[in-house]
């Protein structure tokens, strides 16, 4: 038998050997590839050898073809043994492209008789002890040279740049994996230059390969982890051991690791996929069976080369009482929370019922009395309920703060209005207690901006408040300045100073502190809960600003107050102080209605004070003291309004309302609102998802219930009475005002300017916009899109607001706050309702425009 011949059996027993021996090695890093290349090395020489002793070309042929098969992805698969085994994570990118010439190449060789591009042409011969082929090599051929090269270059680059060589045995080792390489790279070189007659002799040299890969794996440890970890870690060891390989299988676990997890003794039972996801996250803490297990992993490596990881095991199960004791107290802590929040609640209806009568009775009997010292006492009344009102509000909104029960509303606003506002209150107090009220307002600010207008507000005047309350003579000055500017984003500047009594600097660290005041001997005559700084910082860190209070004792305080805010759509900014504090907004026209109103509460003042106030816009309402009563009473009357009490004994309002409407006691176009002493809890979401049409915190404000009654109540059911507004009507504006019943005209020319051309345009610019906006409101709607819900109707709702059309801006501000609040009953209940308004008001101030001719169809 030829000695060659000899050899290739060789080879072939040689191959199978390290198929065997790399199978039964634990799983690491490279393991599976490096097995891949030796089945791929095997079959290799395999087809090689059978090729040999074939005496039919097509049989020659067909074993030359799965030979190139074998031969291309054994080459791949070391290349990717090399990757994995030293962790060097190459892009996926270029093993892809390995394979793709890999098979781009074998769809040319294996299609060989149907195409001449890889062999021109191929001959089989015998030299009498075995066949082989002499062949004319094609272009495909060379590029099957390239991707071999590309292969061959790339475990080069792994292996010189990557594979570590400190130690002798890493040495050897790294000389006996680049010898697996070169020696098939260097015959590839020899037979492309020499030819050898066109016999392959690349064949007969992965059987040398094959014979380094056997010494690497069994004379030089390549993938033996247990000794290594026999090594580190001791049977006796106090904590539990365990030990997995790269593909998280279990390798070891000492006995105190199977004492901790009994399951560990037996490895067919136990799952170690839930120990290989701790593994991987590296988890403190895990939970078994009761215990908790505090784990600690690291990897192993051995010299220099990862092969596994090792957990280190303690019972913590101790800290599970701690655990469990924290875990009562919480709830204990969440469980008195809402107690004093229910608590508070309920506070707040049993002080505002009776305040409410309080309130709105000396508001009546004030307007009503002509003797001065009835009157006199009568506003010492109204304003120690005031004051009585305002303490409990600040204790439920620093309560809702606490509860998380304060949104942020984010929404645009007019730095002029914001100001205007501030100072109109705070101008009056400083003015009664004989002080100057300073603006310095910086000519930069800009004029729209984003954010919440309510909150700055509601800071402001808690400061200003305590400024001027702590300042007996000189002034209080406010300040008012744009910080940072992107275009997107404002800083706005508010700063504060007074020449008041100040505060001692032992008392800085406490002044956010509730309840707590300071210098109490001294400022005894001055009335305050001690919130309004807590409430203060809480809002403006909600905000994203900051506080810095700077004070001199017996001198007086400066506080600077930064405050982010969005910018506007108008970028514009204020011309002067006197623009910005001079202007004030005209009051709306009084009005009487015939519309048939029920009072529905419990308690007998309130409801006798609900019925006198409505008296005061000509409507006689009928009362119930009670659900059922009311029920009564809708039975034989088709009511327009009912303004009904939330909290009543025995059937309570939103129980009545249910009734009303299962026994179908409410006309198509009746309104049911809400009246709550409830300011805490979420009134709002209440009211409206229970199919109130609007609701009424008390004690009521005489100027909301106004604006409740106009918003409702049907047009037909309001005659107006006339306005307090200073513009008189003109023949020129009684004839717009003809064709513009929905507008308060007058309202509308003083809003800009006095100036009727300059109206007409507005109202033209408005009808203009209004198919746009409709267009989009329509779109937002039907994607349930709610961002751009309230970005178009906060639009209708400034607009209209402008032009005074009073009653469509109050419905889109209604929409405006169910957008903010998510509320989709209430948009999905009321917004035809708006587009119906919208379009009826447009196509008035199309015709008063001369946009449209009066008798046009829209």
């Amino acid at each position: 038998m030829n000695f060659f011949l000899v050899y290739t059996i060789f080879g072939v027993l040689i191959g199978f050997a390290l198929i065997v021996v790399t199978a039964l090695q634990k799983t690491v890093n490279g393991s599976r590839s490096l097995l891949i290349s030796s089945v791929c090395v095997f079959g290799t020489i395999l087809s090689f050898m059978v090729g040999m002793t074939c005496n039919e070309p097509e049989a020659v042929m067909a074993c030359k073809k799965i030979g190139y098969v074998f031969k291309l992805f054994s080459f791949t698969s070391f290349v990717l043994f090399l990757n994995e085994y030293g962790r060097l994570r190459i892009r996926r990118g270029i093993f892809i492209f390995l394979s793709a010439m890999n098979i781009f190449v074998l769809v040319f060789v294996l299609s060989y008789g149907q195409n001449h591009l890889f062999y021109k042409s191929v001959e089989v011969l015998n030299n009498g002890y075995f066949s082989y082929t002499h062949a004319t090599r094609g272009p495909i051929y060379y590029v099957m040279v390239f991707d071999m090269t590309v292969t061959f270059v790339s475990m080069f680059y792994f292996l010189f740049r990557y594979i570590p060589r400190k130690t002798k045995e890493e040495k050897i080792r790294f000389f006996l994996l680049m010898s697996v390489g070169t020696i098939p790279m260097v015959t590839l070189i020899l037979y492309l230059i020499f030819g050898f007659g066109g016999f392959d002799p690349i064949p007969s040299t992965l059987v040398v390969s094959d014979i380094i890969l056997l010494m690497l794996i069994l004379k030089y440890n390549l993938f033996d982890v247990m000794s290594l970890a026999q090594d580190r870690i001791f049977d006796s060891m106090s904590e539990g051991v365990i030990v997995v390989n790269n593909e998280y299988e279990l390798l070891y676990a000492n006995k105190t690791a199977k004492k901790f997890i009994p399951e560990l003794a037996d490895r067919t039972r136990y799952d170690i996929e839930a120990f290989k996801l701790i593994l991987k996250k590296n988890e403190d803490v895990y939970s078994h069976e009761g215990r908790h297990l505090d784990i600690k992993t690291s990897d192993l490596v051995n010299d220099g080369i990862p092969m596994g990881h090792i957990a280190w095991i303690m019972d913590m199960t101790f800290i599970d009482n701690y655990t469990n004791q924290i875990i009562t107290l919480k709830e204990e802590a969440e469980r008195a929370n809402k107690e004093k929040t229910m608590f508070l609640a309920n506070m707040s209806h049993e002080i505002r019922t009776p305040m409410n009568a309080i309130v709105g009775f000396s508001e009546l009997a004030l307007d009503e009395t002509r003797e001065k010292k009835t009157a006199g006492y009568l506003h010492d009344i109204k304003s120690a309920s005031r004051s009585l009102l305002h303490i409990i509000n600040r204790v439920l909104d620093i309560s809702k703060i606490e509860a998380g029960k304060r949104d942020i509303v984010r929404e645009p606003y007019l730095t002029s209005t914001l100001l205007k506002d501030t100072v109109t209150l705070i101008k009056l107090k400083a003015k009664n207690k004989g002080l100057e009220f300073i603006t310095e307002i910086s000519p930069d600010l800009p004029s729209e901006v984003v954010g919440s207008k309510q909150d700055i507000q509601e800071v402001l005047v808690n400061l200003l408040t305590n400024s001027v309350k702590y300042t007996n003579e000189g002034s209080v000055t406010l300040k008012v300045e744009c910080g940072k500017n992107d275009g997107i984003t404002a800083e706005l500047i508010f700063t504060i100073s007074d020449t008041g009594i100040g505060f001692k600097d032992e008392d800085k660290a406490h002044l956010y502190d509730k309840f707590r005041r300071f210098d109490t001997e001294k400022n005894s005559n001055v009335e305050g809960t001690g919130l309004g700084m807590a409430i203060s910082k809480a809002l403006v860190d909600q905000m994203g600003g900051s506080i810095d209070v700077d004070s001199t004792y017996g001198k007086g305080t400066t506080i600077v107050l930064t405050i982010p805010q969005g910018i506007g759509s108008d970028k514009s900014t204020i011309s002067s102080d006197a623009e910005l504090i001079g202007k004030t907004e005209d009051e709306p026209f009084g009005f009487t209605s015939t519309a048939k109103v029920l009072v529905v509460d419990d308690n007998t003042i309130n409801l006798r004070l609900t019925a006198v106030i409505l008296e005061k816009y000509g409507i006689t309402a009928d009362c119930a003291a009670s659900g059922p009563e009311a029920l009564t009473l809708a039975e034989s009357t088709a009511y327009d309004m009912i303004f009904m009490d939330q909290m009543m004994p025995e059937m309570d309002g939103i129980e009545t309302l249910h009734l009303l409407k299962d026994r179908n006691l409410l006309s198509e176009t009746a309104k049911v609102v809400l009246l709550t002493a409830n300011a805490i809890l979420g009134t709002r979401e209440t009211a409206y998802s229970e199919g109130f049409d609007d609701y009424l915190t008390k004690p009521v404000d005489l100027r909301d219930l106004e604006s409740t009654l106009l918003l409702l109540l049907p047009e037909n059911l309001i005659q107006k009475t006339g306005s307090k507004d200073s513009l008189s009507m003109s023949d020129e504006l009684y004839h717009i005002q003809d064709r513009m019943p929905h507008f308060d005209v007058r309202l509308g020319v003083t809003n800009y300017n006095s100036s009727v051309d300059d109206y007409l345009e507005a109202i033209g610019l408005l009808y203009d916009a209004v198919p746009e906006n409709i267009k989009h409101l329509e779109k937002a709607y039907s994607a349930g899109d709610l961002e751009e819900y309230r970005r178009y109707i906060s639009i209708v709702k400034n607009t209209m607001k402008s032009a005074g059309a009073e009653r469509v801006a109050r419905q889109a501000e209604k929409l405006e706050k169910a957008s903010i609040d998510d509320d989709k009953v209430y948009i999905q209940s009321n917004h035809e309702y708006i587009l119906a308004m919208y379009h009826t008001t447009a196509y008035e101030a199309g015709v008063a425009s001369g946009r449209l001719h009066e008798n046009t169809e829209e």
